[in-house]
């Protein structure tokens, strides 16, 4: 018993910390609008602010994308730091830091298939966790992205598969652990500087869901606070007889940083 106990905790921890770092490009953060874009936001006295942090939600990716040049750094929970640059308009870079030794990197490619509906692909991989030399952990894999909607308003689909590979025995007695995943993200403007933000991801391999609620609120046009919480909900069957369920709930605080260099 001592030891599932062990290897579900560690399982739990593993896909905390690929959460967490947002699975690349979960927490992908876009950069500002043009000045033209934001002034004209400003001198409207009573409407509504065009969002400058419209890529992502708490935990998951829009298909949106930096504009070229573009320089975004984001920090979740103060563990988790992120930067992120537009290559070109429709494909960015981002590199993920954090306290339990992740250093992982990725690519996000967009395409437009219409005014209002985006496709994207992200690639990464890197460490996930590196507690020791001899307690390492890889990942690496991609998702599909389609978004519909405005900066503002939008929803959002996706797919992806993540392969973990460690140095040690944590899966059953075995070093590599496969994460598919199915998400969804939705973003609705509720006034001038706040937004409503939610997303769920479930990994149906551990038959694990976890998300995020909460909202987002604009302090300046370079920069936006994130407030929310996070569940993680796990039904599993113990000993191949009884149906367990855990659940634990997280707080978010994220802030983002939007350095608009056109």
């Amino acid at each position: 018993m001592k030891l599932f106990t062990s290897i579900k905790r560690t399982l739990l921890l593993g896909l905390l910390l690929i959460i967490g770092t947002t699975l690349f490009a979960q927490d992908d953060y876009v950069i500002t609008e043009p000045q033209e874009t934001k002034k004209k936001a400003n001198n409207i006295l009573f409407g509504k602010m065009e969002d400058p942090d419209f890529t992502s939600y708490f935990l998951t990716a829009s298909s949106f994308t930096l504009k070229s040049r573009d320089i975004r750094i984001s920090n979740t929970d103060i563990l988790f730091t992120k930067g992120s640059y537009g290559l070109t308009n429709n494909t960015m870079a981002s590199v993920n830091f954090s306290f339990f030794g992740t250093i992982t990197g990725s690519i996000k490619h967009k395409i437009d298939l219409d005014d209002d509906l985006k496709l994207a692909f992200s690639l990464g991989g890197g460490s996930l966790s590196s507690i020791s030399s001899d307690s390492v952990m890889y990942v690496g894999g991609g998702q599909t992205i389609l978004t519909y909607g405005d900066h503002n308003d939008n929803i959002t689909f996706g797919l992806g598969y993540y392969h973990v590979k460690s140095t040690f025995d944590f899966n059953n007695g075995n070093s590599n652990l496969p994460l598919y995943k199915v998400y969804a993200g939705l973003q609705k403007q509720i006034g001038r500087r706040v937004f409503i933000l939610a997303d769920v991801i479930y990994f149906a391999d551990f038959n694990l869901i976890t998300g995020g609620v909460g909202v987002k609120i604009i302090i300046k046009d370079y920069m936006t606070l994130l407030i929310g919480v996070m569940p993680i909900t796990q039904e599993y069957q113990y000993l191949n007889s009884r149906q367990i369920r855990e659940s634990i709930i997280l707080p978010i605080l994220s802030y983002r940083i939007f350095l608009d260099r056109h």
